[in-house]
């Protein structure tokens, strides 16, 4: 049956049927008639977060369609289910849960704490105890008073540094001799490695042999990397820098980071070219630009916007190259990006060097210390999915700037140049950017300009964003 107002997007981003709800091309096509036939002059594609299941998608899609028809617009919603943010949540938990997870992460703390000072009013250098550091993560935001401004990791930032550049592959000597000791007494590692059965426990010219050495090697690499992050202003807070760099280094599969390229994928494919393709082996996103480039040559001045929550602003950003690329003729009104998850580097180079391709950019966005209290996980990573995302999902660089967090848009060190200072100035240039919650940070603002969301899930069910959105797409 067809709806109008959903375009269900399956595997590969084709129209091959998946789960309980499926479109064809007959819907586009239905679709389009529609529009031709509509006394609305408007129509808003919206786009939900990634990391949602198939029947959280078609609830989006339900909700969103009343706050864009009170805007006389049409409302279409892209239901592109590719995962579930349950999926980062529970695999976090089993991995802190293991005795070798906890057993890595006190270890490193604990050597990592004492370079910085500043845990329980220690100076720099003063033994850091086990209990101390157990203590603390058995908090359901471990290390919080740590990350004030006046204790821990500004211990490392201020007039009494304990490392800096010039002696970190030092610190990094210290490490390894410490992990060594820590481990040569422990009466547990070995036999929790081997239950493992990872390599990182293996002296490699003989097989099977456990090594401390080697071992104490790989866990004096992790320190070192998140005291090299602090020094550098790149952490993210003292327990999620921790908890991201044991992350990276052992356990990304456990995790489950599949699931966020899997779903990058499929934000790119379903804009793949058609040519030769036939039924439901289309790619959806095509076959509805195909209609969108006929129905504005029939009706020139119908105006199309666009909505993008999370990972539904990568959807946008693959649109709009398509479009310059294959569809030239489409116009575009309003481009909205809600708490975007879209690395800034590829915002910047589809939607801040190509103000051409629409009319109007905004963007809606959490202030950084709402961000930073956004909990993912209790005990185990207390800031936000956009945090998560920059520091352990886009593999390829730690502390990746992501187009949704502020934290990346200061414009000083060390975000000062390249893509994050680029992505800053666009969206800080013409009125663009609303900080949520704005009812705290800027009491009695116009309409449209007011977002209470306070974490990233709840941008479009957030009364008041909804209330802007549909302002903004009346003007």
């Amino acid at each position: 049956m067809t709806n109008i107002n959903q375009i269900h997007v399956g595997p590969d981003g084709t129209f091959e049927p998946k789960g309980d709800f499926f479109s064809n091309a007959e819907d586009v096509e239905a679709l389009l008639a529609l529009l031709l036939a509509s006394n609305k002059d408007s129509l808003t594609i919206h786009y939900h977060g990634g990391l949602v299941n198939e029947a959280t998608g078609v609830e989006v899609a339900e909700m969103m369609k009343p706050v864009y028809e009170a805007a006389n617009n049409h409302a279409l919603s892209f239901v592109w289910e590719t995962g579930l943010v349950e999926t980062f949540r529970d695999n976090l938990l089993k991995i802190n849960d293991t005795l070798l997870f906890k057993k890595l992460i006190t270890w490193v703390a604990r050597r990592t704490a004492q370079r910085f000072g500043g845990l329980h009013a220690k100076g720099v250098g003063e033994p850091v105890t086990i209990a101390e550091i157990k203590a603390e993560l058995e908090k359901e935001v471990p290390f919080a008073d740590y990350d004030s401004e006046d204790t821990g990791r500004g211990a490392a930032r201020g007039s009494d540094i304990a490392v800096t550049e010039e002696t970190l592959d030092i610190v990094r000597e210290e490490l390894e001799a410490e992990f060594e000791e820590d481990i040569e007494i422990d009466e547990e590692i070995e036999y929790l490695l081997a239950e493992r059965d990872e390599s990182f426990a293996i002296d490699s010219s003989e097989k099977g042999i456990f090594s401390s050495l080697t071992l104490a090697r790989k866990l004096a690499k992790i320190a070192f990397r998140v005291i090299r992050r602090h020094v550098r202003n790149r952490d993210h807070g003292f327990h999620c820098t921790l908890v991201e760099e044991i992350l990276r280094e052992y356990y990304l599969a456990d995790l489950g980071a599949w699931v966020w390229d899997r779903m990058k994928s499929k934000a790119e494919m379903m804009w793949y070219p058609n040519a030769g393709l036939i039924g439901n082996e289309q790619h959806v996103g095509s076959s509805v630009l195909e209609a969108l480039q006929k129905l504005q040559q029939q009706r020139p001045d119908f105006k199309i916007n666009l909505v993008g929550h999370s990972a539904g602003s990568i959807v946008i950003c693959h649109m709009l190259r398509t479009i310059a690329e294959r569809y030239p003729n489409i116009k575009i009104n309003k481009v909205v990006f809600m708490a975007a998850a879209v690395r800034s580097d590829l915002a910047l180079a589809e939607i801040g060097n190509h103000p051409e391709r629409y009319e109007e950019f905004c963007f809606y966005t959490m202030a950084d210390s709402f961000e930073r209290d956004d909990v993912l996980v209790p005990f185990v990573y207390s800031r936000s999915l956009l945090y998560l995302i920059s520091g352990i999902l886009e593999s390829d660089e730690v502390d990746l700037p992501i187009a949704g967090m502020m934290r990346h848009a200061t414009q000083s060190a060390p975000f000062d140049s390249g893509v994050a200072r680029e992505w800053a100035e666009f969206i800080l240039n013409q009125n663009r950017t609303v900080l949520s919650d704005s009812t705290v940070l800027n009491p009695g603002a116009a309409q449209g300009r007011v977002c209470s969301a306070k974490k990233h899930g709840d941008f479009d069910n957030n009364l008041k964003m909804q209330e802007s959105l549909t302002h903004i797409l009346m003007s």
